[in-house]
This record gives C-alpha cells, structure tokens and sequence, in this order.
C-alpha cells in the first residue's frame, strides 16, 4: 500500500500543481528555444522534440517524445517525454514522467533544496554530476554515478550507486536472480533510447558512499562494496511460502528442491485451470481450441502480443500522464485529482491482470492443450469436462516436470507462453468479430456431402445436425394483388 499510494502522488504530481499556470504555449515537430531567446513567463509546450537553449524565466510544463535542456529554466520542470536530457540550468524542483531520465555533469540546479522526482523506466546521473537536493523516485532502474547532497527514496527493480550520497537511502529492490532484464530489453527495441539495462538489485560499487543509513528491501542480498558509513538494514521479502522447508527441513538442494519446484507449479497451474474449466468454460475452451485447430497461428499471435503487449501499456500510461497535463494546463484541480487516482488506480489493475493472463492463464491453456492431445491419442475423447479435466492434469504434470530443469524449464515456459498468450488473442479477435456481427454477414458454404458421409461412417456420433435453410418470403402473386393496385400502363381509375 505504501508503495501504490507513492505512485500516485507521484501521478499526481506528474499532472501539475494549482500554483502553475503556463501563459505561453509552443507546439508542433520540432520546438526549439534558441540561445538568444528569453521567455518572461511560464512555458507550456506539446512538441515531438524539444531543445531549450536559450531561458524561460518561469515554469517549462508539457510533453515531448524527445527533449534536451541546454539553456536555463528558472522556475520548475513538469515534463512528460520518451527521453529527456538535462545539461543546463534548473532553478527548482525536476517532476519527470516518461521511459529515459539523464542529468549529465553539466547540470545545474541553483534552487537551495530542489526535489527531484519521476516515474520512469531508466533514470541516470552522470559521473561528476551533483544534485543539490533529495530524490524519490520509482521505476525500472536508477543509476547515481554523481554526488547527491540529500536522500534518496526509490521503489524498482535495479538501484546502483558509484557516486556519494550524503543522506539516507531507503530503496525496494528486486531479485537478482529474476528475468526482469530480459523483459525489459524487450521493450527498449523498438525505441532509440540512450540507456543500458542493469541486472535487478542492489548494488553500491567500490567507489560508491553512503553517509547516512542504507536500509532496503528485497527477495536477495545486494552487492555492497562500497562505503556505508550509517546503519546498514536489510529486509528481506518473501513472494510466496517456501515449500522447501516443510517438505525438505534442512533445505538442501537435490531431489526435495527439485520436487518442491515440481509442485508449487503443478498446483499453481491445476488450480487455475480446473477453476476456468468449473467457472468460465466456454471462455476457457474456446482459446484451447483455437489452439488445438491452429498451433502455428497461435504462437505467430502470441509472439506479437508478447512484443506489443508491454509498449502498449507504457503508451497508455503517456496517454493518462498526458491527459493530466492538460487538465493541470485549464486548472481543473478537483478533476485532476479524480483522474490522477483513478488513472493510476486503473493502470495498476491492468498491470496485475496482463501479468496473471501471460505467466498463468497462458501455461494452463497450453497445459490443457498437450494433455488433451495425449489423452486422444492413448484413450481417446469424448469431448466431455471429464476429459477436459484428466487431460488438464497430464499437462500440467508434464510442464511441472520440466519446469526445474535448467534451460529446458526456461524454454518450455517460454513456448507455452507464446502459444497460450496467442490463443487467448486469436478467441479474443474472433470474439469481437462475432460481436459486430461479421461473421453472420458472410455467405453460406455449401455442404461438402462426400466428406460428411465419410466422417458419419468413422465415428456416428461427430456428425453435426444438418443446417436448417429459412427460405425467402415469396411475394404475393397476381391473385392476391391488394385493393386499387394497377400496372403503369393501366388507365388511372376515373375521379367521377
């Protein structure tokens, strides 16, 4: 909950405070304030890219896919961007929303105790870079090469320090261990974004300090070969019980590992689909036979959707970040801080839900998929939820099975992602097209008779009922012609 509620202050924030108010406005392709310009007032812009060289002597607020600060900003920066770079000088607080945040050394900040934060996906400061004030901030990875002169507060998976820190650092970190980079990598590929993955966790270098207290928090021990001159406190976080202990007490790896791993995965999987299968059948049998009918198809889809899924909600949280922008530019308080909690509200319920459907949701489908594909083959299938059921377990022994070996797990889970994420698309579409009636549009197909006799003589009970043919309303003939009707070359009937 601390965490959620910091996200959306910072969201909040990221929208705008009352106290602004932008009397100019530049938009366009490529916006550019050169050297010898000064702006005596407050700044909006929406811009693709934006260059400041010369100075604004009020605030700078608005969005830009890309933007380079090279001259000075008096007052305070409200900026949303894909990449922003900051090497002139700032005189206040730095309130960053968007994928790549870099102060380079040559950045200023003349404000006796400016706040920096953001929400971002990579945030770095340069070697030799100072920042007078504190820092708060949440996102994919943060990066402190400079001197920072207060605290720093972050919430994400990788923090790395080589520089000086003179307050507290108070940080949640993820697990070195996990695939987090590997995701991200993803996401930076279609994107020129100056920025390199850092593998999760905590990290202080040989020549990183800390000369205030250092307490995180994650799933593993952080890499500190740095100084610490403070407190060190770790907490560490437990995602979930560790079976090991009670099966195994000792916990030594071997065979009671490997089993541990076995069952919380074939239990995680069993119970998801036998919940799909009792509660939501038909949306849970319709992917598995779209997957059954069309397996290259569905990991073609998956594979896309696995590509798209990630850039797609980083765009709509812009879009939400944007649409506070605008409503902090026309001063709509109470509706910004109505859409700030709910946007963020919203983001984080979707967030939840596309992790559940493609780590979970998609390995039961392909689970259900291979089980029902041995149980045909060995006992055949009737078609029937009891069916559905064992074969649900047979593949979610096998995956469970599998899943603990090194390499072989990895890429068997990443297979059954991608056929079952592509499933899920593939019903997903022909859902939609069925509800805007598409489908009922297309003409009728004649019955291939030869085929259907051949499929009654193999196995009676497949065959499908014949179609029923609604044939057209015949109009009425000449002898049911209504009262006054005449042909156009009759005579009118006479007015007298």
């Amino acid at each position: 909950m601390r965490r959620l509620t910091v996200l959306v202050l910072l969201l909040i924030l990221l929208g705008g405070v009352s106290s602004v108010s932008a009397n100019e406005t530049r938009q366009g392709d490529q916006c550019v304030i050169a050297a010898e310009e000064v702006i005596e007032d407050d700044l909006f812009i929406l811009c693709r890219t934006l260059t400041v060289d010369g100075r604004i002597t009020g605030n700078l607020l608005g969005a830009a896919t890309r933007a380079v600060i090279n001259g000075q900003v008096d007052g305070d920066i409200y900026l949303l961007a894909g990449q922003l770079d900051v090497t002139g000088q700032v005189g206040d607080d730095l309130i960053f929303g968007g994928a790549v945040l870099r102060l380079l050394p040559e950045a200023t900040f003349s404000g006796r105790d400016p706040s920096l934060m953001y929400l971002s996906l990579s945030t770095a400061q340069e070697p030799e870079g100072q920042f007078p004030g504190s820092i708060i901030g949440a996102g994919y990875q943060t990066q402190l090469d400079g001197t920072t002169s207060g605290n720093v507060n972050y919430w994400g998976s990788a923090l790395q320090i080589d520089g000086i820190v003179r307050g507290d650092v108070e940080a949640t970190v993820g697990d070195s261990n996990s695939l987090g980079l590997s995701q991200v990598q993803a996401i930076r590929i279609p994107f020129e974004w100056n920025v390199d993955l850092l593998p999760p966790g905590l990290s202080i270098g040989t020549s990183g300090q800390v000369e205030g207290n250092l307490r995180y928090t994650g799933i593993g021990q952080g890499e500190i070969a740095g100084q610490v001159t403070g407190r060190t406190e770790y907490v560490q976080t437990v995602l979930q019980p560790d079976l090991t202990a009670i099966i195994t007490p000792e916990q030594q790896p071997g065979l009671g590992t490997f089993l541990t791993q076995s069952l919380r995965e074939f239990i995680t999987l069993l119970v998801i689909g036998v919940i799909a299968l009792f509660v939501v059948p038909r949306s849970y049998l319709s992917p598995a036979r779209s997957l059954r009918q069309r397996p290259l198809r569905s990991f073609g889809a998956g594979l896309l959707s696995a590509v798209a899924s990630l850039p797609a909600l980083l765009l709509a949280i812009l879009v939400a970040l944007l649409i506070a922008f605008i409503l902090a530019f026309v001063r709509l308080e109470t509706l910004l801080m109505l859409w700030g909690i709910g946007a963020s509200t919203v983001v984080v319920v979707a967030v939840i839900v596309l992790y559940f459907l493609i780590f979970f949701v998609s390995r039961a489908l392909a689970c259900l998929w291979i089980g029902r594909w041995l149980v045909r083959v060995t006992i055949g299938d009737d078609n029937s939820r009891r069916v559905a059921l064992i074969g649900q377990g047979v593949g979610c022994t096998l995956l469970a099975l599998l899943s603990p070996v090194p390499w072989v797990g990895l890429s068997v889970n990443v297979l059954a992602i991608l056929f079952g994420l592509g499933a899920m698309a593939l019903a997903l579409r022909m859902w939609l097209e069925q509800l805007r009636g598409i489908r009922f549009n297309q003409p009728v197909r004649p019955l291939d008779y030869d085929k259907l006799m051949e499929i009654a003589r193999k196995n009676p009970k497949r065959v499908p009922p014949p179609p029923l043919i609604e044939l057209p309303i015949r109009p009425p003939g000449l002898d049911n012609l209504p009262p006054g009707f005449t042909w156009w070359d009759d005579d009118p009937p006479s007015k007298s």
